[in-house]
């Protein structure tokens, strides 16, 4: 049964969610980042009108599971919002803004390969890009 769920998996989320998971591994996204933030119970009464789309990596890691994502471009987007939404709303010499950007940073790192591979995978470029590039080569041969 695993077998033919991995066949039916994309291979960018397989990537993907190694990724997410390896990073809610670590101590910081555990302590900060792996659950939504209780603006309630914090008493962070501006919360939700600083951060207008509240992301957590267990929200990310909920939807990469339930194929939420149309590919690696929107899964990473949103893993992006969880620390740029934490570094918005913290200070900058804050512990909580200090490892979001630190997670950030690695996060970045992780999945570089992964959206190079993908821009591989789709021709290396924006269609329209190409197609431009098309049209000069022929009239250079006449």
């Amino acid at each position: 049964k695993a077998g033919a769920q991995d066949a039916e998996t994309p291979q960018w989320m397989e990537q993907a969610s190694a990724v997410l998971g390896s990073m809610m591994q670590m101590r910081d996204a555990r302590n900060y980042f792996n659950e939504p933030v209780d603006a309630e119970a914090l008493e962070l009464k501006d919360y939700h009108e600083v951060i207008t789309k509240p992301m957590d990596l267990g929200t990310v890691a909920e939807q990469l599971q339930a194929g939420g994502y149309d590919g690696l471009r929107g899964f990473v987007a949103d893993v992006r919002l969880v620390f740029e939404n934490a570094m918005l709303y913290n200070p900058q010499k804050h512990a909580v803004h200090k490892a979001a950007q630190q997670l950030l940073e690695r996060f970045n790192k992780k999945v570089k390969p992964l959206e190079l591979s993908e821009i591989a995978a789709n021709g290396g470029g924006h269609q329209e890009e190409e197609e431009e590039e098309e049209t000069p080569t022929v009239a250079q041969g006449g």
